[in-house]
């Protein structure tokens, strides 16, 4: 993503970004790698200034509380209120957890997903989100490969 997305000017933000996540990813065992490189993409794209609203309501800005799902609209670049969900033109409806993994990834802290299901999804919410703010028309060929991996 850094590669592809970055500015030519030198990015100090981006920079740290990207050597915490690679940190992270080669420290993480397991499963616990998926949730590293998860992490480490959303802080990556929060250093290229295209992070989703997690909390306050990407049309509106009205604060959703953290205890309740919300839709989660790509165009609209984060989660979106009840008044703004029927503007919304698609999305996908988050429950409350993955709302506070984001958080957390967001802020640079981690979160464990144990359910594959739960994780896959992650995956296709950053595939989709990537796709939407930072398309370039270009297959995104890395990360269609890292879905594949059970």
């Amino acid at each position: 993503m850094a590669l592809r997305f970055a500015q030519a000017a030198a990015d100090v933000d981006l920079f740290d970004a990207v050597a915490l996540a690679l940190d992270d990813i080669s420290a993480a065992p397991g499963t616990a790698a998926r949730d590293a490189t998860l992490a480490g993409a959303w802080r990556v794209l929060a250093a290229l200034g295209v992070a989703p609203t997690v909390d306050d309501c990407a049309e509106c800005h009205a604060a959703i509380p953290v205890d309740e799902p919300a839709l989660f609209s790509h165009p609209a670049g984060g989660v979106v209120c009840a008044r703004c969900r029927t503007l919304a033109r698609t999305g996908r409806t988050l429950p409350a957890s993955a709302r506070g993994a984001l958080r957390a990834w967001l802020a640079g802290g981690s979160h464990d997903i144990d359910d594959a299901l739960e994780a896959r999804a992650h995956q296709r919410l950053l595939r989709e989100f990537l796709r939407e703010h930072l398309a370039d028309d270009k297959p995104l060929r890395a990360l269609d490969a890292w879905e594949l991996v059970p």
